[in-house]
């Protein structure tokens, strides 16, 4: 058995692409780290995590509703054979999406408007 680890963002630095073919999630945080620590994202349009908007993700239609097999196997191939630069300038473009939505400051100014609509 593989021992528990704190530090996933290893993992996520290992891979070129993150597959989440998922049929129900409760929130869409695998996606997120993945997008934020330079992986390409490829996931299905399930809801919640059809409400993601970071910009570069790769889609599938919802795999409760059909076989996404082979729509899966055409995204890896678009990703693979993407040239470096768009790969790049997608990577960037999804990290900064990333750190302007979800970082400390964003998060501290959400929760001060939301006690400053109670004064």
């Amino acid at each position: 058995m593989i021992p528990a680890r704190n530090d996933i963002a290893t993992y996520y630095c290992k891979i070129d692409i993150f597959l989440s073919p998922s049929r129900e999630e409760g929130w869409t945080w695998a996606i997120d780290e993945a997008a934020y620590c330079g992986c390409q994202v490829i996931a299905s349009k399930i809801p919640g995590q059809d409400e993601n908007t970071v910009p570069g993700f790769c889609w599938c239609e919802n795999p409760n509703t059909r076989d996404i097999s082979e729509e899966l196997s055409q995204k890896i191939l678009f990703l693979y054979r993407l040239p470096e630069e768009r790969k790049e300038a997608r990577l960037n473009d999804a990290r900064a999406y990333m750190m302007k939505e979800f970082s400390m400051d964003t998060w501290r100014e959400n929760i001060l408007d939301v006690y400053n609509q109670i004064e």
